[in-house]
């Protein structure tokens, strides 16, 4: 159980430290994306602020030789020149503008995958917790069963040690008494046998009481004396 609860505090450290790192990752991928995209942002406005005052540039230009000569063409390498930059600068512009679009999604996938990363770890890390919180709550039940088993344990010690105490007062004992026991065992049939004839050795001499002159007397004089006072 402790080693499982040590497993889970590593897991738990170890996708923080991997959530860390990424976090960090994606926020310097972001910072790129902005920065990139401020910087190709600011040629675009560049670009086209360059060439909005060529325009009128040009368009000034024209307009004064116009004016000096209604007729006249405007100078074919002046605008030519210009027709050529500004067709050259729209794709420059359209090229950078589309390098930004795809920066932007780039920007939005950094943004979602962050999201995603970050609620995986959030889920994770909440299994974790209650992984962690439930493996506690065991280690703590299982504490107290060990301490009720050792107290077990411990009365079950006492209780043997009284048992061979016990033991050994009892074969003391019987060490003591056996010789009378072994005497008994021995002598059983012999002192059974001597004792019916004990028993009918009393019981003649009973009968050959009871037989007696003096006997009879006794039993007269008994008689006579519980009589009392009705013996007239």
């Amino acid at each position: 159980m402790e080693v499982q609860l040590d497993e889970n505090s590593k897991n738990q450290q170890d996708q923080t430290k991997l959530r860390r790192d990424d976090a960090t990752t994606y926020r310097k991928g972001v910072g790129d994306c902005v920065e990139a995209e401020s910087l190709m942002q600011t040629a675009v406005d560049t670009l086209k602020k360059y060439y909005a005052d060529m325009q009128t540039a040009v368009d000034a230009e024209l307009g004064g030789a116009f004016v000096q000569k209604k007729k006249q063409e405007p100078p074919a390498t002046w605008e030519g020149s210009y027709e050529g930059q500004s067709s050259q600068g729209t794709t420059v512009i359209e090229m950078i503008e589309a390098i930004i679009g795809e920066n932007q999604k780039e920007e939005a996938a950094l943004h979602d995958a962050e999201m995603t990363a970050q609620k995986d770890y959030e889920d994770s890390m909440a299994e974790l917790k209650e992984e962690e919180k439930n493996l506690q709550t065991s280690l703590v039940d299982l504490k107290v069963v060990l301490a009720e088993k050792e107290v077990e344990l411990q009365n079950k010690y006492e209780a043997l040690d009284v048992a061979s105490k016990e033991k050994v007062t009892i074969e003391r004992y019987l060490e003591m008494i056996k010789p009378g026991c072994d005497f008994i065992e021995t002598n059983y049939d012999s002192r059974k046998s001597n004792r019916e004839t004990e028993k009918a050795a009393l019981k003649k001499a009973v009968e050959l009481l009871k037989a007696t002159p003096a006997f009879a007397s006794a039993v007269t004089a008994g008689e006579q004396a519980a009589l009392g006072d009705c013996k007239s």
